[in-house]
């Protein structure tokens, strides 16, 4: 896609960022209501209603900056946040205004964030970043780096499953069924807090490089925020690697961290409004208009 193609995307109507509303919901922080309080314990993971209009807050209890990843999905699991199309959009690291999309046939802003504040200082440089979009740690990688580590250790990924299985929709499902979502979702990308990253172009290796750093402590408190745009389940792993300032899983401590819901009173902007496409899709499917015979060798 060229720039120019892009910039027409992100500025379209149904995409571009109203600062003006996030700032009405910024400026009203004194007179919000809380809705509830809960600690995010060490590795677990937990799924937290955000109802639109409401703001969810992670705090860190202590100075440690405790590794969030964090996946949303609506209470009826059809729209979930969709990396390729936030990170595209938004850029591949959070600050305050962050939208965080959801997925094809539906994109929407499911949650936007409204407060950062990890100081600047967090990162050593403009090149890093204190949040940003990725994939989380799984019992293969740890695995690979720890080759030591019992089968039930944990992981992010394990404490996202944790987290989905208390989703009341999946929580209900037959044990197959539920089973197949709980990884299904798991497994998709999502974004971090509280990490040192970036990305960047390695001279050496003549490669685009992801690179981590230890995060340095934070002022007890500190805290990040996202305004929920509908109804979601913000799903938050503990990351097992804590702040990363251990060399090795296992060795590491893991902080609690408190999440807490509060009311705004402010609703939503509307949703971008989409034609519908599904159907027209399936019509040239079943019609023969698009190939529709089962590949096989013969």
């Amino acid at each position: 896609m060229s720039d120019d193609a892009h910039l027409a995307i992100v500025n379209a109507p149904q995409m571009a960022l109203n600062k003006d509303f996030y700032d009405s919901v910024i400026a009203q922080k004194a007179s919000r209501k809380p809705v509830y309080k809960e600690y995010l314990q060490p590795h677990t993971g937990d799924a937290f209603l955000v109802e639109a209009g409401q703001v969810i807050r992670a705090e860190q209890v202590g100075e440690m900056a405790q590794i969030l990843d964090w996946f949303m999905v609506s209470p009826d699991l059809t729209e979930c946040l969709n990396y390729g199309h936030s990170a595209p959009m938004e850029g591949p690291y959070l600050s305050t205004y962050t939208r965080c999309w959801s997925n094809s046939g539906y994109l929407h802003p499911m949650a936007t964030m409204v407060a950062d504040e990890v100081p600047d200082e967090f990162a050593p440089n403009k090149e890093w970043s204190k949040h940003f979009w990725m994939f989380h740690c799984n019992p293969e990688w740890n695995q690979a780096a720890n080759p030591a580590l019992h089968v039930g250790h944990s992981s992010c990924h394990t404490n996202f499953m944790h987290g989905m299985a208390r989703i009341p929709a999946i929580h209900a499902m037959p044990e197959d069924e539920r089973r197949k979502t709980i990884e299904f979702l798991s497994n998709m990308c999502n974004f971090m807090t509280f990490q040192v990253f970036r990305t960047g172009w390695d001279e050496a290796s003549e490669k685009v490089i992801m690179d981590l750093l230890p995060g340095p402590h934070v002022p007890k408190g500190t805290g990040v925020e996202f305004y929920a745009e509908q109804d979601i389940y913000c799903v938050i792993s503990s990351c097992p690697w804590g702040d990363m300032q251990a060399g090795k899983l296992g060795e590491n401590d893991i902080a609690p961290v408190e999440i807490s819901v509060w009311e705004t009173g402010i609703k939503p902007q509307p949703r971008p409004e989409w034609r519908e496409w599904k159907s027209e899709f399936y019509r040239q499917l079943n019609s023969g208009d698009r190939a529709n015979t089962p590949r096989t060798e013969d």
